[in-house]
């Protein structure tokens, strides 16, 4: 059984439907919403590194954890990925942990 997410005032984070790995995740951004540009260039500054993708969305990977992000440009929807080696039981913990750096990152952006 999983224990229960912690609350957050920038966002909030949900298992993506259909996921029964807990590998993929969607951060829901509580107002004010970071803009997707900034945001984005400041994922490049902390270490994340572009990976090819269609128009209109960013893919980045740490590549010290290999923990990968989406950002459709539009609206900054997000999204968090999760690789196969991070234990089950720590999945939840770790999508968490990511939710947080990019929160700070995007906290550090002036909005």
């Amino acid at each position: 059984m999983s224990e229960p997410l912690p609350r957050c005032r920038s966002f909030r984070i949900a298992r993506r439907q259909g996921c029964a790995r807990s590998l993929n995740w969607t951060l829901v951004w509580r107002e004010p919403i970071p803009k997707a540009d900034r945001l984005i260039l400041s994922l490049l500054n902390q270490g994340f590194q572009a990976r090819p993708t269609v128009a209109g969305i960013f893919h980045g990977e740490d590549p010290r954890t290999n923990e990968q992000i989406l950002v459709v440009l539009r609206n900054t929807r997000t999204e968090l990925r999760l690789p196969y080696t991070i234990p089950a039981n720590q999945r939840s913990r770790s999508a968490v942990s990511l939710a947080h750096r990019i929160a700070q990152t995007a906290a550090s952006l002036s909005l």
